[in-house]
């Protein structure tokens, strides 16, 4: 039985690898397509479920940084990450993301105890402040920028990001896949564009393993952990946003630790996701509903799930590491500019199979927003009010 299980796990873990790597294909995707099987072991299925959550997270990381082919859980990571990249430190980048969602893991593990007790006490309280804060940072994303001309562009973008926000989000055009198609076009398409545009050379990258600073893995895996806690009791809140909203509260937050920070939210996520589950029955993600369908929510079955997961950290965090090495060692060999094209021609080609006629109008408009930015030397992140500001409205009651 214990064999078996373990099969389970590493069957999770491969299919993780598969999700996580593949531009297009979500995590969310097979956990629906498992709610329809019927399985001989439904326990098996839900840790298979559950590791496959995890390691999604690790191998995410790969397309997102060294590609640029960012998805949900880690968009943010492509910014930081794809300038590492031009300056040969495309290895170190993904291992600070990767040490960021393992040292997150660990503590989320170990703290799920405290954030059972957190959630049942103090789910009002974040609801409550929750439109401050996103208030808060909108104002901060225009004030940090030290000229008066980016402050306007600043301002004009996040306007432009939010009403598409509201448009694709709020259900006022039927969009197929939104988030799909404006964070690829956002943080993906006006990335390559640019990197084209400007005749970016890849350099050769740094294969000497520089030690992470532990303060920073430290520090960078506490965030993470926290905003994982934000985004698993605040609905309509994802990661990446969590993420965001930390950086601006605690302030200017160092590349290399904002890529921690961003690697451990996405795990954080998962893991307490899970965790709420067990404790009030409530799902937050595709693979907590398609464990829900499958097992009782026992605390014999919570600890079963937080052991599989356990697991996939390990697995995940070592995966990680070797395929990016094999990812860097390809990229290396081949043109940097037929590599660009060859991403953005795939990542137009996945908007146009996942999503509608107006999820393509929303990924061209994304991506022209995303450019605009760019060649206004306005910071990225400012399209991030395509999720900030119909998150504001949902709070408000005005959506």
């Amino acid at each position: 039985m214990v064999l078996e299980l373990i099969c389970w796990i590493f069957l999770g873990c491969i299919i993780g690898l598969f999700t996580g790597l593949a531009p297009g294909i979500h995590v969310n995707t097979i956990a629906a397509i498992a709610i329809t099987m019927q399985f001989s072991n439904p326990l098996g299925a839900s840790l298979m479920i559950a590791s496959m959550s995890i390691v999604h997270c690790f191998a995410d990381l790969i397309p997102s940084i060294l590609l640029g082919a960012p998805k949900e859980e880690n968009f943010l990571a492509a910014l930081p990450g794809h300038k590492m990249l031009l300056k040969g430190k495309g290895l170190l980048a993904v291992r600070l993301a990767a040490t960021g969602a393992l040292a997150t893991g660990i503590i989320s593990l170990a703290f799920i105890p405290v954030f059972l007790l957190l959630i049942l006490k103090g789910e009002k309280f974040f609801s409550a402040i929750i439109p401050f804060a996103l208030v808060f940072v909108l104002g901060t994303m225009v004030f940090c920028e030290k000229e008066f001309e980016k402050k306007i562009w600043a301002i004009i973008i996040i306007v432009l990001s939010g009403i598409l926000g509201l448009i694709v989000l709020g259900g006022k055009i039927f969009v197929q896949e939104p988030l799909f198609a404006c964070i690829t076009g956002f943080f993906g398409a006006a990335t390559i564009i640019e990197s084209i545009r400007k005749k970016s050379v890849l350099p050769k990258q740094c294969r000497k393993k520089t030690k992470i600073n532990s303060k920073d893995a430290l520090e960078g895996g506490a965030l993470g952990f926290i905003a994982g806690i934000i985004t698993t009791i605040l609905p309509a809140t994802g990661s990446s946003q969590s993420a965001f909203i930390l950086q601006k509260i605690f302030g200017k937050i160092r590349a290399k630790k904002f890529l921690v920070l961003i690697g451990g939210s996405s795990i954080s996520n998962v893991v307490f996701g899970f965790a709420g589950l067990f404790a009030w029955e409530k799902t937050r993600n595709g693979s907590a509903a398609a464990i829900r369908g499958l097992i009782g929510l026992s605390q014999q079955n919570l600890v079963m799930i937080m052991i599989a997961c356990a697991i996939a950290l390990g697995f995940g965090f070592i995966a990680t590491g070797i395929i990016s090495k094999l990812f860097i060692e390809k990229i290396e060999k081949t043109n940097y500019k037929k590599i660009n094209l060859a991403i953005l021609s795939l990542l137009c080609a996945l908007v146009m199979l996942l999503s509608n006629g107006f999820g393509i109008i929303a990924f061209i408009t994304a991506t022209s927003i995303g450019l605009i930015a760019v060649s206004k030397k306005s910071r990225r992140t400012n399209c991030m009010a395509f999720l900030m500001i119909p998150t504001l409205f949902f709070y408000l009651g005005l959506q």
